[in-house]
C-alpha cells in the first residue's frame, strides 16, 4: 500500500526516487512496475521476478516442510501409530511424493534452461522434513508414548497383598496399589551386574520385612515371593544401599510394571540369586517401579512427549524460515548492503 501511494502518479518519477529509465520500461512493461522497482531499497533485488517477497515458491518453502515435519512426527509418535498403522503408512507415502514431484520439476526445468533454484530447495527441505519427522516421531514413541499407551492397555489392581496373592494371578497387571502396610524390604535387596547394576528388592508386608533378630526371613503365605521392586544403578553390586525410585518414601505403596523386555532377564537373574541364597521360592516374579502416584507417572510420559514434540517442531519451523529468508537473499542483501 505504501508503494501504491508513493507511485500514485503513473509516468512521473516518485518522490525522492530515481528517474525512470527507458531500459527499465523496456525490461518490465508498465510504468507502475518501473516506479516500484526504482523506489525499492537497494538490499532488495531489482529483478521484477524477485520483487514479490511472498512469492508462491517462498510460501511453499515456508509452509510445506513444517507441515510434513509436524504430520509425520505426530502420526509416528502418538495415537495414529497405535490405532491406525495403515493410515500411518498412507500419510508417510503421500508426503514422500512431495520431494519427488519437486525434484522431477527441477529436472524438467533444468533441461529447458529455466530457473530451478526454488524447486531443488523445496525438494531438499521436504525430504529433510520427512526424514526428521520420522526420526522425531520414533523417538517420542519409544521414550514417551509407548509406555503411556501400554499402561492403559494393561489392567489396574487395587489392595494387593504380597503375602497372600500370587504373581501368576496378575500377569496382566500394569498399575498395582498394594494393601496398607506393604513395604519394600531394602535390607534383603539383591543385584546382578552386567556393565550396569540391576537391583531388585522384595515387596512384602511390614511384618515380614522386619523379622526378629537372629531369625531367618519366612516365606509369605502364598509360598512364593513374586512381587519385586526394581531399578538400574540404584544400589551397590551386593544389593546394599537399595534406593530405587520411591523405595525410601513411607507414603509410597504402589507399583508400575516393568515394560522393557530387554531388562527383564537381568532382574530375573538377580532374583534367581536371591532365591538360592534365602531358600524362598520365586515362581512367577513380577517387577515394578515403586512409586507414590502411578497416575501422575503415567501422565508424565504423555506430557513429556508433547513438550518435546512441540518444542522440536517450533525449532524446526524457525530454522526453516530463517534458511528460506537467507535463500531468498533479503537478509543477506540487507546486511551486506
Amino acid at each position: 500500500w505504501g508503494l501504491a501511494l508513493w507511485c500514485r502518479a503513473p509516468g512521473t518519477p516518485p518522490r525522492g526516487g530515481l528517474p525512470l529509465k527507458k531500459a527499465d520500461s523496456a525490461a518490465v512493461p508498465g510504468r507502475w512496475k518501473d516506479c516500484v522497482r526504482t523506489t525499492m531499497p537497494k538490499f532488495v533485488s531489482r529483478n521484477w521476478d524477485e520483487l514479490y517477497f511472498l512469492s508462491p515458491q517462498v510460501i511453499i518453502s515456508l509452509v510445506v516442510p513444517p507441515a510434513i515435519f509436524w504430520t509425520v512426527a505426530y502420526s509416528i509418535g502418538f495415537w495414529v501409530r497405535r490405532d491406525h498403522p495403515r493410515m500411518l503408512l498412507v500419510i508417510i507415502g503421500l508426503w514422500a511424493l512431495v520431494p519427488l514431484v519437486f525434484f522431477l520439476i527441477y529436472v524438467r526445468r533444468t533441461a529447458a534452461n529455466k530457473k530451478t533454484r526454488w524447486y531443488v530447495w523445496i525438494a531438499a527441505s521436504s525430504a529433510i522434513a520427512l526424514v526428521g519427522g520420522c526420526f522425531l516421531g520414533d523417538m517420542v514413541w519409544w521414550q514417551n508414548s509407548f509406555s503411556y499407551y501400554r499402561f492403559h492397555d494393561l489392567a489396574t489392581y487395587v489392595n494387593i497383598d504380597p503375602e497372600s496373592d500370587r504373581g501368576q494371578t496378575f500377569m496382566d497387571a500394569g498399575e498395582v496399589y498394594f494393601a496398607s502396610g506393604t513395604r519394600v524390604d531394602v535390607h534383603r535387596a539383591v543385584a546382578f551386574k552386567q556393565r550396569d547394576v540391576y537391583c531388585a528388592a522384595p515387596i512384602c508386608s511390614e511384618e515380614l520385612s522386619s523379622p526378629p533378630p537372629g531369625q531367618d526371613p519366612q516365606p509369605p503365605e502364598s509360598g512364593t515371593q513374586d512381587w519385586w521392586a526394581v531399578g538400574v544403578n540404584c544400589c551397590e553390586p551386593t544389593g546394599l544401599g537399595f534406593h530405587c525410585e520411591a523405595s525410601g518414601n513411607r507414603l509410597a505403596r504402589s507399583g508400575l510394571r516393568l515394560l522393557r523386555d530387554d531388562l527383564r532377564p537381568m532382574f530375573k537373574m538377580a532374583v534367581d540369586q536371591w532365591q538360592s541364597k534365602n531358600g524362598i521360592p520365586v515362581k512367577h516374579p513380577l517387577f515394578f517401579y515403586w512409586v507414590q502416584d502411578p497416575k501422575m507417572q503415567i501422565n508424565s510420559f504423555m506430557n513429556g512427549g508433547n513438550i518435546f514434540f512441540r518444542s522440536t517442531f517450533i525449532a524446526f519451523t524457525f530454522v526453516n524460515s530463517v534458511l528460506v529468508l537467507l535463500f531468498k537473499g533479503v537478509i543477506v542483501r540487507h546486511f551486506l548492503a
